[in-house]
């Protein structure tokens, strides 16, 4: 269903406009390091805004940057065997141990590609705002709703000031009571929820602390 993601962007490369030629550009000539790249980074090394860079996902028929590095990853992979790709490893005659050693394999990159991610200096500035915060809300929609709760559920073991609404209306009257000493956690995949941005605008207007993951 996907294609060759980057054959496709390479199709599509005269229906650009400038500033999408140069997300492009970079994108062809450095596709492994884009994967690793936030939305911000990436606009830096084309010299472009980050309107620009959520424009050419849209361009590309993506919802958002996310699915953009999803689709990019797996073009990358397509119909190769090895280290973490599952949907194309595990097949009927693997074995119990050989299943096991994929889904391991999996796992493993899957927290390497989340720690070279990490930035230290906003991973310590969120960790002292929830510490300091007199309440924290976590938001989502959909899918990223299952992974506020999720997260809510974890966090609610050592904080009791935790909160989460799976009602998209509690959630907008629960982020417009927020007040400044608070923060709203704030899930979404695409970046592009217009309930998840109401949410964070309403959070924002009442003087909260904001982190978007």
């Amino acid at each position: 269903m996907q294609g060759d993601f980057i054959t496709r962007i390479k199709s599509a490369y005269n229906q650009f406009t400038k500033t999408e030629r140069k997300v492009a550009d970079f994108v062809l000539d450095n596709p492994r390091r884009a994967l690793f790249m936030s939305i911000t980074d990436l606009a830096e090394s084309c010299g472009v805004g980050d309107t620009s860079v959520f424009r050419f996902c849209k361009t590309m028929n993506g919802k958002g940057y996310q699915e953009f590095k999803m689709l990019l990853s797996l073009s990358l992979h397509e119909g190769k065997q090895g280290f973490g790709q599952m949907e194309s490893d595990i097949s009927l005659e693997d074995s119990f141990s050989q299943v096991a050693e994929k889904v391991l394999n999996s796992n493993i990159k899957a927290l390497k590609e989340t720690h070279s991610l990490l930035k230290e200096d906003v991973f310590r500035r969120v960790v002292e705002c929830f510490h300091k915060a007199g309440r924290i809300c976590f938001y989502g929609v959909g899918t990223s709703m299952t992974t506020a709760m999720k997260a809510a559920d974890k966090f609610l073991k050592i904080e009791p000031k935790v909160y989460c609404s799976p009602d998209s209306h509690m959630q907008a009257m629960m982020a417009s009571t927020m007040s400044r000493g608070e923060v709203a956690v704030i899930f979404s995949y695409s970046g592009a929820t217009k309930d998840t941005i109401h949410v964070a605008q309403l959070a924002r207007q009442a003087g909260a602390a904001i982190v978007c993951v």
